[in-house]
């Protein structure tokens, strides 16, 4: 049997409300590449050390910064 976690990833550094021009952003682009707040590092953190999440076979993650960061934090704390 297999489990599957899904995981949303952490707030990101800058709100977009915060972003100078945001008239002219594409919300789609503009959250892709926002990378984590430090909030978000922490809670990353966090989450690695959650009993359930180690030994995981396989990591998959959007092509959101945030989401490859956690990925990467995860996949980090199996070895």
């Amino acid at each position: 049997m297999k489990t599957i976690y899904l995981i949303r990833h952490s707030a990101p550094f800058v709100e977009i409300e915060n972003y100078i021009n945001n008239d002219n952003v594409l919300w789609n682009e503009f959250n892709k590449n926002m990378i984590l707040s430090p909030l978000g590092e922490e809670n990353a953190k966090k989450l690695c050390n959650v009993n359930e999440l180690k030994n995981i076979d396989e990591i998959y993650a959007s092509n959101s910064s945030r989401a490859i960061e956690i990925a990467k934090y995860i996949r980090n704390k199996q070895y």
